[in-house]
């Protein structure tokens, strides 16, 4: 005889109903999200157990070879569990091997969380025996999707800052620090990004956990990002790696190190600066640059070049640079290549005024920045300036202001 399937659902919600001599006896217990590793659930002997973790009911389903012979709903914390090791009535059955999932249902709509909540076990039954199964562990549902206020901050689940990080649980227990990333690269130079030093993304890890890794696209820009961080232990760290497209390391692992104290932890700031020592691979390029001189005061025009202008009879007649380290202030070797000044070294001498593009050989990049005067044709220093920052490959266009306008400098 073929049953429909309405009728066989049917006679499943109607199967506690009849009075029947249980086939399997159970008990259980609730293993907790926050219990300690290793420690054991413990006996489930009150309602508060089950209300404090957002079960209200459980769902027995017992299937055989796949198919499912009889669904009911039970307590999750039944009247036979007031006593010592009693033991909740499962489903009269014939003699064979079942399948049987204890799942937990949640206290607002009596439905079944998706995954996770839930425990299944294997008996056989005989004629005349009652199977026991003692021992059952169900797993609580997670604390941000059970519809309690865990931690008793006011916020429950997705409401809580708590459930809004990486590996959410809400719980003050953890304490939320949230990070801050500002990349540079060559001693923060404006003119180098993330392709010229080939990083496409970043990893960022916390206390060397590959669980806490975060990667965020490579930009110059600030961002930020949170991680829960155990408040019982005061000294953390928090690592950043600049990767390629094929998410292999290009640069070293700088690690910041901070301390966490109470819940509320200040904000930490990842030490994220590249210099070219960090790059894994040195970056080489040139220096390339133009000269140009800051205009006088009637000119109609904001700079000139080595000629006199007009309404001046100012002309500079040679230059000098110097390619120095911005970080310690020590000259850089480099050599001019190309044109008329090909082989001039870059030390300070003087060589003559170029209004053409200048190309040193390729230098191994660090923090570089170039010192540049201008002098009349007696050898006064008519422009100058500070050290300004080079660019690795990059032309630029480099205005001298005017530093003298006495003697030979005079227009």
């Amino acid at each position: 005889m073929s049953i429909s399937r309405p009728a066989l659902v049917l006679a499943l919600a109607l199967a506690p109903a009849c009075a029947e001599s249980p086939s399997v006896e159970l008990r259980w217990r609730i293993q907790a999200e926050d219990l300690d590793e290793g420690a054991e659930p413990p006996e489930l002997t009150s309602i508060r157990q089950c209300t404090s973790v957002g079960i209200s009911k459980l769902r027995l389903t017992t299937r055989r070879d796949g198919f499912p012979v009889d669904v009911r709903e039970l307590p999750c914390f039944p009247d036979e569990f007031n006593a010592d090791s009693g033991l909740a009535p499962g489903p009269e059955l014939d003699a064979g091997t079942y399948e049987l999932t204890l799942q937990g249902l949640r206290r607002s709509t009596g439905t079944p969380w998706a995954e996770g909540v839930s425990v299944s076990a294997d008996v056989t039954i005989s004629s005349g025996a009652v199977a026991l199964l003692e021992d059952l562990v169900l797993p609580a549902p997670p604390t941000c999707d059970d519809g309690i206020d865990n931690d008793g901050d006011g916020y429950v689940d997705s409401a809580d800052i708590d459930c809004r990080v990486t590996d959410p649980r809400e719980s003050n227990q953890v304490t939320n620090i949230q990070f801050f990333v500002s990349p540079s690269f060559l001693g923060d130079n404006p003119y180098v990004t993330c392709g010229t030093v080939g990083v496409t993304t970043f990893r960022l890890r916390v206390d060397d956990d590959p669980s806490t890794d975060r990667v965020i696209g490579c930009s110059t820009l600030t961002s930020s990002f949170s991680r829960r961080i155990d408040p019982d232990v005061e000294s953390h760290s928090v690592s950043i790696t600049g990767l390629n497209f094929d998410n292999v390391a290009v640069t070293e692992t700088k690690v910041t190190e901070f301390t966490v104290t109470g819940a509320q932890g200040k904000p930490v700031d990842v030490d994220a600066t590249f210099s070219g020592d960090d790059l894994l691979t040195p970056l080489n390029a040139p220096i390339q640059f133009i000269v140009a001189f800051e205009a006088g005061p009637d000119a109609d025009k904001e700079f000139r070049y080595c000629a006199a202008d007009a309404g001046s009879t100012l002309e500079i007649t040679e230059l000098t640079a110097r390619v120095i380290d911005l970080d310690t202030d020590q000259p850089v070797d480099a050599v001019l290549v190309g044109g008329d000044l090909d082989g001039t070294a870059l030390d300070g001498a003087p060589f003559p005024c170029q209004a053409t593009q200048l190309v040193t050989e390729t230098l191994q990049w660090g923090n570089y920045g170039i010192e540049l005067t201008g002098r009349s044709e007696a050898g006064d220093v008519c422009f100058s300036a500070e050290p300004l920052q080079a660019a690795p490959g990059i032309l630029i266009n480099v205005i001298l202001p005017r530093s003298s306008t006495d003697g030979s400098c005079a227009d």
